[in-house]
């Protein structure tokens, strides 16, 4: 937005504001002024632009996404599992998932959560197999911790974008005041709601094509 990029933040706010009013329906505006709100150090103004976004259409996974990466940046690691959680079940069938599980990937790894983090990104790529920001994140990882093996392994299953995923099972955020000690428990959580998860989405994607066939039936009946 040229306004923005003058750094006129006020008109840029005042424009978003106004078409949020003219289509208050959009998410997208919602989580625009939030996303400048946070350029500004305004989180709580941020978070209320969330709310007020989600409050619209609960299914953007782009807010729910957007919101954990900010409270994330702001140490707040708890309440950005929580937001994580709550947007990749928001809609399960969403291609945009993917971003989510990135970030939360993202925040394990810098939390020393690695075997948390690696199941995140499998997860990520489980959804998006040609997802070059999670393989790259995924073998910096490795290479940082020292394992050159695997790293080497992930690059050769990037350039096949393959890759056999043990399906996994739960995410659930850290209960208990659970920390690192706690991550093998953590860990199997995680494993059990990932499965979950990704049988939900299964179940989705398969309705959705039924419908679509349905459709192209009744399109040949006329």
């Amino acid at each position: 937005m040229w306004e923005q990029q003058q750094k006129n933040n006020q008109a840029c706010m005042q424009l978003l504001q106004r078409g949020s009013m003219l289509n208050p329906a959009d998410p997208a505006l919602h989580q625009a002024q939030a996303i400048l709100q946070q350029k500004l150090g305004h989180y709580e103004a941020a978070s209320a632009a969330f709310q007020q976004g989600l409050a619209v259409d609960r299914q953007h996974t782009p807010l729910w996404q957007a919101w954990g990466v900010m409270e994330f940046r702001l140490g707040n690691h708890d309440r950005a599992r929580q937001l994580f959680q709550e947007g990749v079940w928001a809609d399960p069938s969403s291609k945009d998932v993917v971003y989510i599980f990135q970030a939360w990937g993202v925040l394990e790894q810098r939390a020393g959560n690695h075997s948390l983090a690696r199941e995140l990104f499998k997860a990520a790529l489980r959804v998006d197999p040609k997802n070059e920001c999670t393989w790259g994140t995924w073998i910096q990882m490795e290479e940082d911790l020292g394992q050159l093996e695997q790293a080497n392994e992930l690059r050769i299953r990037r350039n096949e974008q393959q890759w056999e995923f043990v399906v996994p099972a739960t995410f659930t955020t850290r209960t208990n005041g659970a920390g690192p000690s706690d991550a093998g428990g953590l860990l199997q959580s995680l494993l059990r709601t990932l499965n979950t998860f990704f049988n939900a989405r299964s179940s989705s994607n398969d309705s959705t094509e039924a419908n679509q066939r349905s459709k192209q039936n009744l399109k040949q009946l006329k």
